[in-house]
């Protein structure tokens, strides 16, 4: 069933006048409670004040009373949107280790979705974003039976809830060159529609352990033919390390140093299992 279907249409208005709000700010670092005041335009904040803001008679007010707090909206920095599919999920043979879990759990599941399921977790994850007070995610995606347009699908809906969306679509090596292949020109596809700033993209990597030279090679060219970064899963378990000192002889930090993946725009998720070296290499890039 195609997922244009069940879009649902954002209805604002124009402006809107927020009074007697409890503002949370975080000025200098530091969060601030005050009373106050804010001017809402085309979706866009105008005007922050403690004091009263002067309207014309013919904007909305929302008059809060001092009962609720408004605050900035969180981002969430690493994201699955189809995990939201994953609640209460029973498990045949519950996983002793790292690799168990993406066998039994995330690859099971990312392997089943298809555009209606993919439709369906992102207004999930939207409704929860929203109700926890996330207003951005940078999401990293995959759906290996249905690969190709499916970020298009995600970027729809995070635009009907007004959820500010980076996207990629996970790349890797383990359904076999033909998915590989899909999944590059996916990534492709969305970073070529990234020219009016509405939607931000990325070039999604699994992880170093499941990835070979010469994806991150195609990895590489899509980065820099498009000024982007990488968002991939870095060192989230031992293997990553194991594998890649055992295989390349280096870290896979320092692998994707190699192919040139590394700058200031990549988002290198977890890190939980990195070598000292790996420390002096990440300030290079973000010093």
């Amino acid at each position: 069933m195609p997922a244009r279907k069940y879009c649902i249409k954002k209805s604002a208005a124009s402006e809107l006048l927020i009074k007697n709000a409890t503002l949370i700010t975080f000025d200098d670092g530091h969060p601030f409670f005050q009373p106050g005041n804010i001017l809402v335009r085309d979706g866009i904040i105008q005007k922050v004040s403690e004091e009263e803001i002067p309207i014309s008679n013919a904007i909305p007010i929302l008059n809060l009373n001092r009962d609720y707090v408004v605050f900035p909206g969180f981002i969430n920095a690493h994201n699955h949107i189809y995990s939201a599919l994953a609640r209460g999920v029973p498990l045949e043979k519950p996983p002793t280790d790292f690799s168990g879990v993406l066998e039994n759990l995330w690859w099971r599941l990312d392997k089943a979705l298809d555009e209606e399921s993919v439709y369906y977790s992102a207004c999930a994850a939207m409704m929860d974003a929203l109700s926890g007070g996330t207003t951005s995610m940078i999401d990293h995606h995959s759906s290996p039976s249905f690969i190709s347009g499916s970020l298009e699908i995600l970027r729809q809906v995070a635009d009907d809830f007004g959820v500010g969306i980076n996207l990629c679509y996970e790349i890797s090596d383990r359904d076999g060159k033909d998915k590989r292949d899909e999944a590059l020109r996916e990534n492709e596809r969305m970073l070529e529609k990234n020219t009016d700033g509405a939607v931000s993209a990325l070039v999604g990597l699994h992880a170093s352990f499941t990835v070979s030279d010469e994806t991150l090679k195609k990895a590489a060219e899509l980065v820099q033919k498009y000024d982007t970064g990488i968002h991939i899963h870095l060192c989230e378990d031992r293997i990553d390390m194991q594998h890649s000192l055992k295989n390349y002889g280096m870290s896979p930090l320092q692998r994707l140093e190699k192919f040139g993946l590394l700058n200031e725009k990549s988002v290198l998720v977890h890190g939980v299992h990195l070598i000292e070296e790996d420390y002096a290499l990440l300030k290079k890039y973000n010093p």
